[in-house]
């Protein structure tokens, strides 16, 4: 359950994931659930949730509640290296793109999409934080 309320989900190869309402006779109602299936498939995600049973960290990879499986050995370095990846970035402008992609994604159409998108996008593109990375990276293109 932890798993589906996470953004990011890297995993040991040690690692299984399990709904476990069932195997004590009931059903897991957390929202851990939906999330479940709208990165699985929605029949995945109930089987998780009727079988209670564990999924391996490979599997929870292929059908997509999981991003990446590494080894126990590099589980802590990789987590590091993703989480100061994002912390490089601009908060302001990360924060509302994930605000953003959450709300867009729960869309029933791609024009409910782009009519959420629109404003956020005109928002970004006018924050101090994204022009001044773009003047950077325009910098960057005359240099060659």
């Amino acid at each position: 359950q932890l798993a589906c309320s996470c953004d990011l989900v890297v995993a040991a190869s040690t690692a299984s994931f399990c709904l476990p309402g069932a195997a004590d006779g009931g059903f897991c109602h957390t929202p851990a659930v939906s999330v479940a299936a709208r990165t699985a498939t929605t029949r995945q995600a109930l089987e998780i949730a009727l079988l209670s049973e564990k999924v391996p960290a490979a599997k929870a990879e292929q059908i997509g509640l999981v991003n990446r499986v590494v080894s126990s050995a590099e589980l802590k370095g990789e987590v590091r290296r993703i989480a100061e990846k994002i912390a490089a970035l601009p908060p302001q402008n990360m924060q509302q793109g994930k605000r953003t992609f959450y709300e867009q994604t729960s869309q029933r159409s791609p024009e409910e999409g782009y009519a959420v998108a629109e404003s956020a996008m005109l928002d970004m593109f006018a924050s101090t934080e994204y022009q001044a990375n773009m003047k950077r990276f325009l910098a960057k293109g005359q240099k060659k």
